[in-house]
C-alpha cells in the first residue's frame, strides 16, 4: 500500500491482493484493477478512483493539473498520467 498526502486529502493505493497474489497475477500479465481511495484528514472517505491499468507500483498527485502520475514497473508504459476527470469514481 502506498499513501500520498496533500494539505487537503490522504490518497491511499489499494490493490486488494497479498504480495504473493500480486506476484502471481503480474507474472501471468493479468490485471489487478488498482484503486486509489481519497480521505479527508478526519478519515472520512471522499472518493474512490478506479484505474484501467494492470498494476500501480507507486503514484503521486499533481494537484495543479488535477491528475495522478503513476508508475507500473512491470509495463513497457511504465509512467502514465490520469486526469481525475478521466477516471471512474
Amino acid at each position: 500500500t502506498k499513501v500520498v498526502t496533500t494539505n487537503e486529502y490522504i490518497y491511499a493505493l489499494w490493490l486488494g491482493k497479498s504480495i504473493s497474489q500480486i506476484e502471481e497475477i503480474v507474472g501471468k500479465n493479468e490485471s489487478i484493477n488498482p484503486e486509489i481511495h481519497v480521505f479527508d484528514w478526519s478519515g472520512n472517505p471522499i472518493r474512490k478512483f478506479l484505474f484501467n491499468t494492470s498494476f500501480i507500483s507507486t503514484f503521486t498527485v499533481d494537484k495543479n493539473y488535477k491528475r495522478f502520475i503513476i508508475v507500473n514497473e512491470f509495463s513497457s508504459d511504465s509512467i502514465l498520467t490520469f486526469s481525475y476527470s478521466d477516471l471512474i469514481r
